[in-house]
């Protein structure tokens, strides 16, 4: 997927030290999928410092950038699906307001949103290249689509249960792996490569820790 081409090299290093946490966000990702890629953070005030030290290397200016979205960020998953789509995971929900602009549409459910340059300077990062106009939120995370008609599709898909949360193929992949990681990627077999057995093997996956001392990464069918 062009969604994470070379997210899992060099740029994954900005989660250096910033201590994985067990992933949330795949309990809304409709079966339909393609693939999503999730990060996780607990210090991130670390992958602030990561991401600037990261846009240095690459002389990337950022003085005028404070990326302080992150701090109110546990988890970013973005999702390969019919439309690309962005699930956030957040410690403080109230506070999503001071960084993105939200206005009502006719379902109350769904508002259109505008967010900071900040977190698109962060997506560009992640080669998360789609706009996101619409917003829905759910529990405590909020997701975000280029389209309306996205939104209600993944809406639909967690009200008929039709999700990762209740795919007992996914749910057992997820028990092989470590209960806390800092990023985990999966590509749906289904439609996606032909003459495989997807039945036998539903799911591809790529997951890793990371800290100073040691990596380390588990990739699995």
């Amino acid at each position: 997927s062009d969604l994470i081409n070379d997210s899992l090299n060099s740029k994954i290093s900005i989660l250096k030290n910033t201590y994985p946490k067990t992933i949330l966000n795949d309990r809304f990702i409709p079966n339909s999928f393609k693939s999503f890629l999730t990060i996780t953070y607990e210090d991130s005030e670390r992958l602030v410092f990561n991401f600037k030290e990261y846009l240095k290397r690459n002389s990337i200016s950022s003085e005028n950038n404070s990326f302080s979205l992150l701090n109110i960020i546990n988890e970013i998953t973005l999702v390969n699906d019919q439309e690309d789509f962005i699930i956030l995971d957040l410690s403080n929900l109230d506070s999503l307001s001071d960084y993105f602009e939200f206005t009502n549409t006719d379902n109350n459910n769904i508002k259109r949103v505008n967010t900071n340059s900040d977190f698109q300077s962060f997506l560009k990062f992640l080669n998360f290249n789609e706009t996101v106009n619409f917003s829905a939120v759910v529990d405590n995370s909020i997701i975000l689509t280029n389209s309306i008609s996205q939104i209600r599709k993944i809406l639909n898909s967690i009200s008929i249960d039709d999700i990762l949360d209740f795919n007992s193929n996914y749910q057992n992949l997820k028990k092989s792996k470590f209960s806390k990681q800092n990023f985990l990627w999966v590509v749906n077999t289904i439609d996606n490569f032909e003459n495989f057995d997807s039945n036998e093997y539903p799911f591809i996956s790529f997951s890793g820790l990371l800290s100073n001392e040691i990596a380390i990464l588990d990739f699995d069918f």
